[in-house]
Protein backbone atom coordinates (compact mmCIF):
# COMPACT_ATOMS: atom_id res chain seq x y z
CA UNK A 1 0.00 0.00 0.00
CA UNK A 2 1.66 3.36 -0.90
CA UNK A 3 0.64 5.45 1.87
CA UNK A 4 2.88 8.32 1.82
CA UNK A 5 4.86 7.60 -1.93
CA UNK A 6 2.13 8.82 -3.75
CA UNK A 7 1.50 12.68 -2.21
CA UNK A 8 4.65 13.07 -2.43
CA UNK A 9 6.18 11.96 -5.63
CA UNK A 10 3.23 14.36 -6.10
CA UNK A 11 4.54 17.38 -4.87
CA UNK A 12 8.04 16.70 -5.71
CA UNK A 13 7.47 16.27 -9.45
CA UNK A 14 5.78 19.80 -9.71
CA UNK A 15 7.73 21.80 -7.26
CA UNK A 16 8.25 25.15 -8.37
CA UNK A 17 5.39 25.12 -10.97
CA UNK A 18 2.57 25.83 -8.73
CA UNK A 19 1.89 29.13 -8.15
CA UNK A 20 0.24 28.24 -4.23
CA UNK A 21 0.57 25.52 -1.68
CA UNK A 22 -1.23 22.17 -2.24
CA UNK A 23 -3.09 22.38 1.48
CA UNK A 24 -6.17 23.79 2.46
CA UNK A 25 -7.39 25.67 5.13
CA UNK A 26 -9.35 23.58 7.83
CA UNK A 27 -12.49 26.03 6.68
CA UNK A 28 -11.93 27.06 3.02
CA UNK A 29 -14.99 29.47 1.57
CA UNK A 30 -13.50 28.77 -2.00
CA UNK A 31 -13.40 25.14 -1.60
CA UNK A 32 -16.41 25.38 0.61
CA UNK A 33 -15.38 22.48 3.17
CA UNK A 34 -14.98 23.23 6.47
CA UNK A 35 -13.60 20.46 9.31
CA UNK A 36 -15.33 20.90 12.37
CA UNK A 37 -13.27 21.63 16.00
CA UNK A 38 -14.07 17.88 17.03
CA UNK A 39 -11.77 16.80 14.20
CA UNK A 40 -8.60 18.66 16.26
CA UNK A 41 -9.57 17.83 19.58
CA UNK A 42 -9.18 14.26 18.37
CA UNK A 43 -5.84 14.29 16.76
CA UNK A 44 -4.66 16.54 19.91
CA UNK A 45 -5.87 13.58 22.06
CA UNK A 46 -4.63 10.55 19.79
CA UNK A 47 -1.02 12.38 20.10
CA UNK A 48 -0.54 12.07 23.41
CA UNK A 49 -0.09 8.09 23.33
CA UNK A 50 2.94 7.89 21.64
CA UNK A 51 4.92 10.58 24.19
CA UNK A 52 4.18 8.22 27.15
CA UNK A 53 6.96 5.59 25.83
CA UNK A 54 10.69 6.36 25.27
CA UNK A 55 12.71 4.10 22.55
CA UNK A 56 16.04 2.75 24.44
CA UNK A 57 19.04 4.38 23.75
CA UNK A 58 22.18 2.74 21.63
CA UNK A 59 21.67 0.23 18.61
CA UNK A 60 18.19 -0.50 18.50
CA UNK A 61 17.15 -4.44 17.89
CA UNK A 62 14.54 -4.85 15.57
CA UNK A 63 12.05 -6.00 18.44
CA UNK A 64 12.84 -2.20 19.68
CA UNK A 65 11.40 -0.63 16.35
CA UNK A 66 8.35 -2.78 16.21
CA UNK A 67 7.28 -1.35 19.67
CA UNK A 68 8.00 2.02 18.19
CA UNK A 69 6.01 1.87 15.78
CA UNK A 70 3.05 0.14 17.68
CA UNK A 71 3.33 2.82 19.44
CA UNK A 72 2.75 5.61 16.93
CA UNK A 73 0.07 3.21 15.25
CA UNK A 74 -1.84 3.10 18.39
CA UNK A 75 -1.38 6.91 18.93
CA UNK A 76 -2.96 7.54 15.17
CA UNK A 77 0.16 9.52 13.83
CA UNK A 78 2.28 8.61 10.79
CA UNK A 79 5.73 8.15 10.76
CA UNK A 80 6.41 11.99 11.65
CA UNK A 81 5.20 10.31 15.56
CA UNK A 82 7.91 7.70 14.68
CA UNK A 83 10.65 10.74 13.98
CA UNK A 84 9.28 12.45 16.77
CA UNK A 85 10.33 9.61 19.10
CA UNK A 86 14.16 10.18 18.57
CA UNK A 87 14.07 14.25 19.08
CA UNK A 88 14.78 13.46 23.16
CA UNK A 89 19.14 13.69 22.59
CA UNK A 90 20.07 10.20 22.65
CA UNK A 91 22.28 8.48 20.85
CA UNK A 92 20.91 5.54 18.32
CA UNK A 93 21.61 3.55 15.43
CA UNK A 94 19.22 1.74 13.48
CA UNK A 95 20.02 -1.10 10.96
CA UNK A 96 18.89 -0.58 7.10
CA UNK A 97 17.62 -4.11 7.27
CA UNK A 98 15.46 -3.35 10.31
CA UNK A 99 14.03 0.05 9.11
CA UNK A 100 13.40 -1.36 5.75
CA UNK A 101 11.44 -4.13 7.21
CA UNK A 102 9.45 -1.65 9.62
CA UNK A 103 8.75 0.44 6.78
CA UNK A 104 7.39 -2.48 4.74
CA UNK A 105 4.95 -3.70 7.98
CA UNK A 106 3.37 -0.83 8.48
CA UNK A 107 2.87 0.75 4.61
CA UNK A 108 5.49 3.91 5.05
CA UNK A 109 6.70 4.41 0.95
CA UNK A 110 9.47 6.45 0.89
CA UNK A 111 10.58 5.65 -2.78
CA UNK A 112 12.31 9.30 -3.31
CA UNK A 113 14.32 7.71 -1.02
CA UNK A 114 16.54 4.82 -2.32
CA UNK A 115 15.81 2.74 0.56
CA UNK A 116 17.48 -0.30 -1.09
CA UNK A 117 20.73 2.11 -0.42
CA UNK A 118 20.17 2.35 3.11
CA UNK A 119 22.57 1.33 5.23
CA UNK A 120 21.86 2.86 8.63
CA UNK A 121 19.95 5.43 10.71
CA UNK A 122 21.56 7.53 12.75
CA UNK A 123 20.00 10.07 15.62
CA UNK A 124 21.75 12.34 18.54
CA UNK A 125 21.73 15.40 19.85
CA UNK A 126 17.96 16.42 17.93
CA UNK A 127 19.15 15.12 14.94
CA UNK A 128 18.41 12.10 12.71
CA UNK A 129 20.65 10.88 9.99
CA UNK A 130 20.34 9.01 6.96
CA UNK A 131 23.25 7.06 5.87
CA UNK A 132 23.22 5.81 2.07
CA UNK A 133 25.61 3.85 -0.08
CA UNK A 134 26.36 5.83 -3.18
CA UNK A 135 29.78 4.94 -3.48
CA UNK A 136 32.37 7.70 -4.22
CA UNK A 137 29.92 10.08 -5.70
CA UNK A 138 28.46 10.88 -2.71
CA UNK A 139 25.16 11.53 -3.82
CA UNK A 140 22.74 9.88 -6.25
CA UNK A 141 20.46 11.37 -9.15
CA UNK A 142 16.84 10.04 -9.17
CA UNK A 143 14.50 10.19 -11.95
CA UNK A 144 11.10 10.78 -10.54
CA UNK A 145 8.09 9.69 -12.21
CA UNK A 146 5.36 11.34 -13.95
CA UNK A 147 1.86 11.52 -11.57
CA UNK A 148 -1.67 11.87 -11.61
CA UNK A 149 -4.09 12.17 -9.32
CA UNK A 150 -7.85 12.88 -8.77
CA UNK A 151 -9.06 16.83 -7.89
CA UNK A 152 -12.54 17.93 -7.35
CA UNK A 153 -13.58 21.14 -9.14
CA UNK A 154 -16.83 22.11 -7.46
CA UNK A 155 -19.70 24.13 -8.67
CA UNK A 156 -22.40 23.42 -6.29
CA UNK A 157 -22.19 25.62 -3.85
CA UNK A 158 -24.42 24.43 -1.31
CA UNK A 159 -22.76 20.75 -1.60
CA UNK A 160 -19.35 21.00 -2.97
CA UNK A 161 -18.62 17.48 -2.25
CA UNK A 162 -22.01 16.18 -4.06
CA UNK A 163 -21.79 13.45 -6.86
CA UNK A 164 -23.59 16.30 -9.26
CA UNK A 165 -23.10 17.53 -12.74
CA UNK A 166 -21.92 20.63 -11.19
CA UNK A 167 -19.04 18.90 -9.30
CA UNK A 168 -16.52 18.04 -11.72
CA UNK A 169 -13.63 15.33 -11.00
CA UNK A 170 -10.80 16.23 -13.11
CA UNK A 171 -7.53 14.47 -13.32
CA UNK A 172 -4.37 16.28 -12.21
CA UNK A 173 -0.77 15.60 -14.03
CA UNK A 174 2.11 16.68 -12.92
CA UNK A 175 5.63 15.76 -15.22
CA UNK A 176 8.71 14.11 -13.41
CA UNK A 177 11.58 15.78 -12.23
CA UNK A 178 14.97 14.52 -11.28
CA UNK A 179 16.26 14.90 -7.60
CA UNK A 180 19.75 14.58 -6.40
CA UNK A 181 20.06 13.31 -2.63
CA UNK A 182 23.67 13.57 -0.61
CA UNK A 183 24.71 10.01 0.76
CA UNK A 184 24.39 12.02 4.26
CA UNK A 185 20.50 13.13 4.57
CA UNK A 186 20.11 14.89 7.99
CA UNK A 187 17.11 16.04 9.76
CA UNK A 188 16.68 18.82 12.67
CA UNK A 189 13.86 16.88 14.54
CA UNK A 190 12.02 17.66 17.17
CA UNK A 191 8.44 15.83 19.61
CA UNK A 192 5.82 17.04 16.17
CA UNK A 193 8.91 15.16 13.62
CA UNK A 194 10.90 16.70 11.31
CA UNK A 195 12.34 20.27 12.50
CA UNK A 196 14.21 21.00 8.89
CA UNK A 197 16.86 19.47 6.28
CA UNK A 198 20.49 20.34 6.27
CA UNK A 199 20.94 22.45 3.39
CA UNK A 200 22.07 21.06 0.54
CA UNK A 201 21.36 17.88 1.07
CA UNK A 202 18.43 17.17 -1.35
CA UNK A 203 17.80 19.35 -4.38
CA UNK A 204 15.55 18.84 -7.64
CA UNK A 205 16.43 20.21 -11.12
CA UNK A 206 13.97 22.80 -12.66
CA UNK A 207 14.42 23.74 -15.93
CA UNK A 208 14.69 27.14 -15.63
CA UNK A 209 17.02 27.83 -11.94
CA UNK A 210 18.88 24.70 -12.53
CA UNK A 211 19.71 22.63 -9.10
CA UNK A 212 17.24 24.18 -6.19
CA UNK A 213 17.97 22.80 -2.64
CA UNK A 214 14.99 21.96 -1.22
CA UNK A 215 14.25 22.28 2.63
CA UNK A 216 12.08 19.71 4.50
CA UNK A 217 10.23 19.69 7.84
CA UNK A 218 6.87 19.07 9.36
CA UNK A 219 3.64 20.40 11.19
CA UNK A 220 0.49 19.06 12.76
CA UNK A 221 -2.79 20.06 11.54
CA UNK A 222 -5.01 17.59 12.40
CA UNK A 223 -8.21 17.25 9.85
CA UNK A 224 -6.87 20.04 6.89
CA UNK A 225 -8.04 18.86 3.48
CA UNK A 226 -5.22 18.38 0.75
CA UNK A 227 -5.17 20.26 -2.37
CA UNK A 228 -4.07 20.63 -5.50
CA UNK A 229 -3.31 23.22 -8.27
CA UNK A 230 -6.63 26.42 -7.68
CA UNK A 231 -7.04 24.97 -4.12
CA UNK A 232 -8.96 21.93 -5.65
CA UNK A 233 -9.68 19.41 -3.03
CA UNK A 234 -7.39 15.85 -3.27
CA UNK A 235 -10.33 13.25 -3.11
CA UNK A 236 -9.58 9.37 -2.30
CA UNK A 237 -9.35 6.94 -4.44
CA UNK A 238 -9.80 3.16 -4.23
CA UNK A 239 -7.44 0.63 -5.74
CA UNK A 240 -8.55 1.09 -9.27
CA UNK A 241 -7.90 4.33 -9.34
CA UNK A 242 -11.71 6.08 -9.26
CA UNK A 243 -13.34 8.45 -7.04
CA UNK A 244 -13.92 7.36 -2.90
CA UNK A 245 -17.90 8.02 -3.02
CA UNK A 246 -19.53 7.69 0.13
CA UNK A 247 -23.78 8.71 0.65
CA UNK A 248 -23.28 10.19 -2.66
CA UNK A 249 -20.30 12.41 -1.73
CA UNK A 250 -16.51 12.10 -3.02
CA UNK A 251 -14.35 11.98 -0.42
CA UNK A 252 -11.47 14.48 0.21
CA UNK A 253 -7.98 13.42 1.71
CA UNK A 254 -8.11 14.88 4.78
CA UNK A 255 -4.76 14.30 7.30
CA UNK A 256 -2.89 15.30 10.23
CA UNK A 257 0.42 15.38 9.89
CA UNK A 258 1.75 17.09 7.57
CA UNK A 259 5.36 17.49 5.46
CA UNK A 260 5.96 20.90 4.30
CA UNK A 261 8.73 21.51 1.27
CA UNK A 262 9.95 24.98 1.14
CA UNK A 263 12.41 26.13 -1.57
CA UNK A 264 12.79 29.49 -3.41
CA UNK A 265 10.29 31.21 -1.83
CA UNK A 266 7.91 28.02 -2.68
CA UNK A 267 5.80 26.13 -0.18
CA UNK A 268 3.98 22.95 -0.49
CA UNK A 269 2.37 20.52 2.04
CA UNK A 270 1.82 16.99 1.66
CA UNK A 271 -0.41 14.72 3.74
CA UNK A 272 0.80 11.83 5.96
CA UNK A 273 -1.90 9.37 6.29
CA UNK A 274 -1.32 7.53 9.80
CA UNK A 275 0.86 4.16 10.10
CA UNK A 276 -1.00 1.18 9.28
CA UNK A 277 -0.18 -2.57 9.25
CA UNK A 278 -0.05 -4.72 5.77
Amino acid sequence: MRRLLIPLLVALVAFLALPSAWAQDPCNPAGGICVVDDLRAAGDTQGSAAEQWALPSGELSAADLERAFQEVQKSGRGIMGFFGLLADGQARTLSGDSVRAMFERYGVELDFLPLDALNKIESAAGKVTFHFDFGREGQRDIQLPDTTQKVLDSRHRSDPTLVNSKNRVRDEKSDGKKMRLKSRLQFSVNEDGLAGLREGDMAVHHWLAGWVNLNVSSERSPGKVAAGEKNRPVLQTDARGNPVVVDGHYQPQRYDDWVVITAAGRRIEVGIPPLGSN
